[in-house]
C-alpha cells in the first residue's frame, strides 16, 4: 500500500494517515513528491508505473527483475548526464581534450560494461569524472569484472539494493522504521 502527496510551497504539513491505523515503513523524498510506502515494492511502485501490481510468482519476479533493470538503466543514463554537465561547466571535462576510451565511457550506452584499452576486462576508473554504471552488468551477474575506481554504482539486483543505490545518487531520499 502507498500514498503520494505532491510537496506544496509550503512543505509537508502532516503525515498522511495508514488506512489501517498503522505507521507507514517507508517515506521516500522524489522530484516533487513524497510517498509513504509499506513495502519496498510499494515504494519502487512509485517510481516504476505498475511496479507494485506484480504477481509474486516466478513470471512475477522475472517480471520485476526487467522493470529495475530498465528503470536503473534511465537513471544511471540520467545521473551521468547531470555529472557530465557539471564537469563540463566547472571546467573538469572538455570532450574535445578527452580519448575515445574516456568519451564512450562517459556519453556512451549505461547498459554496456565499461571496458580497458584494448578490450581489457579489469579496468580501473581513474578519470576525476565519475562513471555510473549498472551494477548487475558485473560478476556475481556476469562475467565481466567490475570497475574499480571512481565508479558509482545504480543496483537493481533486488529491491533494497536499488532503493540503496538511488539514495546513495541523491535520486531518492529515504527514512525507513523498523518493522514492528
Amino acid at each position: 500500500m502507498r500514498t503520494t502527496i505532491r510537496i506544496a510551497d509550503g512543505g509537508i504539513r502532516d503525515i498522511p494517515r495508514h488506512p489501517h491505523g498503522r505507521q507507514w515503513l517507508l517515506a521516500m523524498l522524489h522530484d516533487d513528491q513524497v510517498s509513504f510506502a509499506d513495502s519496498t515494492a510499494s515504494a519502487l511502485g512509485a517510481l516504476i508505473d505498475g511496479y507494485d501490481t506484480l504477481p509474486p510468482t516466478p513470471a512475477g519476479r522475472s517480471q520485476a527483475r526487467r522493470a529495475r533493470y530498465g528503470y536503473a538503466a534511465q537513471v544511471a543514463a540520467r545521473a551521468q548526464e547531470r555529472i557530465n554537465d557539471q564537469a563540463i561547466a566547472s571546467r573538469e571535462l572538455d570532450p574535445s581534450m578527452e580519448d575515445a576510451d574516456v568519451l564512450v565511457a562517459l556519453l556512451g550506452n549505461r547498459v554496456a560494461p565499461l571496458e580497458g584499452a584494448n578490450g581489457e576486462t579489469s579496468v580501473n576508473w581513474t578519470h576525476r569524472v565519475p562513471v555510473v554504471l549498472i551494477a548487475t552488468d558485473f560478476v556475481p551477474f556476469t562475467n565481466h569484472i567490475r570497475p574499480t575506481g571512481h565508479v558509482l554504482l545504480v543496483d537493481p539486483s533486488d529491491e533494497i539494493a536499488l532503493l540503496e543505490s538511488l539514495s546513495e545518487l541523491g535520486v531518492v531520499h529515504l527514512r525507513c522504521r523498523a518493522p514492528g
